[in-house]
Order: structure tokens, then C-alpha cells, then sequence
């Protein structure tokens, strides 16, 4: 079972490296997600979404839905998997910054 704090982790793992598997991983759960842009959900709610849903299952069990999306909603996908990079990389890199 993954965690909030796991995904942290694995988000933390990612930050110094030039792969990023694993924030395109988290991405991808977060596409599968009820969240939306338009709900402006703050990086507390991205990563409980996030590891709520990762609770259940594993990341690569989310890339067949993001692929099907991607194929019969091409506009629809570019648009949400773009938020959800850039929501990902918010809301794990400030849960693993150092606290001042």
C-alpha cells in the first residue's frame, strides 16, 4: 500500500536524477483522479489524491487509461496531463524541500 508519504518519497527519489519515470508515474495517477485545474486544489490536496489513489493500486496500473485518453481525446489529454506535471512537481518538490 502507498502512502501519501511514500509518494513523497518516490516523488523525492526522482529530484536528482535525469529520469523522470516517476514523475511522469505520479502524473499519470493524478490524471486518473476526480481533481481538476479548474478546482485550483492546493498541493496538500494533489498529494492525498494522489496516495489516496496509489493506496489501491500500483502507477503503472494508470498508463493504459492515460494512453486510452490520449488516443480518443488528444486536446482533452495534452491539457490535463500538462496540469497534472506541473501539479505533481508542485506539490511533491514542496513536501520534500527542506523546511526553513
Amino acid at each position: 500500500m502507498m502512502t501519501t508519504e511514500t509518494a513523497t518519497a518516490v516523488y523525492a527519489g526522482v529530484t536528482g536524477r535525469a529520469d523522470h519515470h516517476n514523475l511522469g508515474a505520479l502524473s499519470a495517477v493524478l490524471f486518473c483522479t476526480s481533481l481538476r485545474a479548474q478546482d485550483e486544489p492546493n498541493d496538500e490536496t494533489v498529494r492525498t489524491a494522489v496516495g489516496d489513489l496509489l493506496a489501491t493500486r500500483v502507477a503503472d496500473d494508470f498508463y493504459p487509461l492515460v494512453g486510452q485518453v490520449a488516443g480518443d481525446y488528444p486536446d482533452l489529454y495534452l491539457t490535463r496531463i500538462t496540469w497534472c506535471r506541473r501539479a505533481v512537481r508542485a506539490a511533491f518538490a514542496a513536501a520534500t524541500s527542506p523546511a526553513r
